[in-house]
């Protein structure tokens, strides 16, 4: 019907009536003895082997959905359609039935999809092999691939095209999973090198430089900086706070969500990023008197404004950080303040990320634990922390060698002296 989205081995024959088909390869074609029929060069005559089906259904996504789990239970999750359905097609059906994909996420892959459709697109799951997957690749390393902002830059980076193959090596994952595909070309295929970039970080100097100027800054933009800073958040989990979250009596802070942006549905909250972000930091001194300074301001906007403010009617439901209005504040209002902050004041440049950095390198480095740090961080695990901060680490385990140098050449010379006075 008209207007109808498609979907693969779908068919809708009346409003609440489909007709699923499904495609297994090719059987070959016998006669009524049972003998396989040749044509006049010899070969064997082939046809494909196909399985429908009618159901009810109120819309032709639950249609889709009750012919994945027909495929299922007629092969097992043996491999089906592999034939039939394009890469363009299954990258449609994934986005339907993936389960927990966050619209973040959807946004970024159709970003990277648009390159790999116009030359992958087109083709049949089995069609694409380990050479068509190479030189996709190799056509992303070429010269004037770069289409950004930065003028000095022609090719894609290493970590950009890095992603492309993880995309690509996801998809045909779960394409085997769930019978669509007989084998995942990209496992025969070597994954561009991805490079860690070290965040670019203050050091003592310029850390006290930029918080001696960032006195003369609104109260807002001090607390923002501040609680990234002191405390590791990442942008979204400070941009995301809500003043329910801030406990001025226990002198913590609880995270427990972040906040987005998305084209089409402006910003909001979410989960953070893993169930290990979820945590609860202790606030420095420094930082509450900032809040409460904050909180005064805010609470006098809310009256001054009257019926015109934004927020919540309750004001532990107000996010911390809003409009002039009282609005959630877009996350990347934090970039934009800071980047002209440092240009106004001469700093290099630096982004809130780069607080998150500051924050776990004063950690380790003063010999904080690592798994203090990941946990002060939110990170999932303390593998996370070593792999980001691997450099950071060894630097640390370079000053415990030297120390124990220096203690025990300490302790020798000590045995020394008193070996000597001993003898006298």
């Amino acid at each position: 019907m008209a207007g109808t989205k498609q979907y693969p081995g779908v068919l809708q024959i009346t409003t609440n009536t489909f007709k699923l088909t499904i495609t297994d390869g090719y059987i070959e074609v016998l006669d009524e003895k049972g003998n396989a029929i040749r044509d006049k060069n010899g070969t064997v005559k082939k046809q494909q082997k196909r399985y429908f089906k009618t159901v009810t259904a109120k819309s032709a996504k639950e249609a889709s959905d009750l012919r994945a789990q027909w495929i299922t239970e007629i092969k097992g999750g043996a491999v089906l359609t592999n034939n039939r359905m394009t890469l363009k097609q299954f990258y449609d059906y994934f986005k339907q039935h993936a389960e927990k994909l966050a619209p973040k996420s959807i946004q970024f892959y159709n970003g990277l999809f648009t390159r790999i459709d116009s030359a992958l697109g087109h083709k049949k799951l089995d069609d694409i092999n380990a050479n068509n997957i190479r030189a996709f690749i190799k056509n992303l390393q070429e010269d004037g691939m770069y289409q950004g902002t930065r003028k000095d830059q022609s090719k894609l980076s290493q970590n950009t095209i890095n992603k492309y193959h993880r995309m690509l090596n996801m998809l045909f994952n779960r394409a085997c999973k769930w019978g669509l595909a007989s084998f995942n070309p990209c496992e025969r295929t070597d994954a561009p090198k991805c490079e860690r970039n070290q965040e670019d970080i203050y050091n003592e100097e310029q850390t006290g430089q930029f918080l001696l100027l960032l006195e003369s800054e609104n109260t807002k933009h001090r607390t923002m900086t501040m609680i990234t800073l002191a405390t590791g958040c990442r942008r979204g989990e400070t941009m995301g706070l809500q003043w329910k979250h801030i406990n001025f009596e226990a002198g913590t802070i609880c995270i427990e969500q972040t906040s987005q942006y998305l084209t089409g549905k402006g910003t909001y909250t979410k989960d953070p990023k893993t169930q290990g972000s979820k945590r609860t930091v202790t606030m420095s001194e420094i930082v509450a008197t900032l809040l409460k300074t904050h909180k005064a301001d805010h609470n006098a906007k809310r009256l001054k404004l009257g019926d015109r403010w934004a927020g919540e009617e309750d004001i532990n439901e107000d996010f911390v950080f809003t409009t002039w209005e009282g609005r959630q504040a877009h996350p990347d209002s934090m970039n934009t303040w800071l980047r002209k902050f440092v240009t106004d004041n001469g700093l290099p440049p630096i982004t809130p990320k780069s607080f998150r950095h500051m924050a776990a390198t004063y950690l380790i480095t003063s010999g904080t634990d690592i798994r203090t740090v990941a946990g002060k961080l939110g990170h999932a695990n303390t593998n996370t922390t070593t792999i980001v901060y691997t450099h950071l680490l060894k630097s640390a385990e370079r000053e415990t060698s030297d120390k124990m140098e220096s203690f025990l050449k300490q302790a020798t010379d000590n045995a020394k002296e008193k070996q000597k006075k001993q003898a006298k």
